[in-house]
């Protein structure tokens, strides 16, 4: 029986995507999951191990005050029970970088099934949420970001400024288009 150790940062959770991913992966009847009960990709795990009708072994997760440590020693137990190891990494998560150090320490062969974060064009989400809003709507909501603006520039809030600016840029372009395709 091949025992397959599967982690993935906390954020990730795009079960279709991953399960596209691992299902490219996997390609033999035989196997076991070893997975952190609880943890980022337990809930994945338990949903995929049902389709495909896959046995999960569970690792416990400890809530004493030295979870890090714990923690540590659970991940490397699993690890080192596994013959192999699948990771969803986004890149950045620096617990899966130690995690796969780990097993390339032990010579545990790795699988990295690469996930990227989305990106989202927030002037996409502004047009999406303002695709109904007449001309009339759209100026009232300029003045009211105006009246935002200078409040959090006088309360020297900068860390919510950039995204009322985007706001406000998105409309007064907007606004602008309106009146000018009125125009014509």
């Amino acid at each position: 029986m091949k025992k397959i150790a599967i982690f993935a940062p906390n954020h990730l959770s795009r079960t279709p995507l991953m399960s596209e991913r691992l299902s490219a992966l996997i390609t033999v009847d035989n196997i076991v999951f070893l997975c952190v009960e609880g943890g980022a990709a337990h809930e994945f795990v338990q949903q995929y191990s049902n389709q495909k009708n896959i046995e999960i072994q569970l690792f416990q997760q400890d809530c004493s005050q030295h979870v890090n440590l714990v923690d540590d020693f659970r991940d490397n137990k699993m690890i080192a029970e596994a013959d192999e190891l699948v990771v969803f990494y986004d890149g950045v998560n620096e617990k899966i970088g130690h995690l796969m150090r780990f097993a390339i320490e032990i010579g545990i062969t790795i699988h990295t099934l690469e996930i990227k974060p989305l990106k989202v064009d927030p002037s996409s989400i502004l047009e999406a949420h303002y695709k109904h809003f007449s001309l009339e709507e759209l100026e009232t909501e300029l003045k009211e970001i105006t009246a935002s603006k200078e409040v959090l520039i006088k309360e020297m809030r900068y860390d919510k400024l950039e995204q009322v600016r985007e706001k406000f840029n998105f409309l007064f372009k907007k606004i602008h288009l309106l009146k000018k395709s009125k125009d014509e």
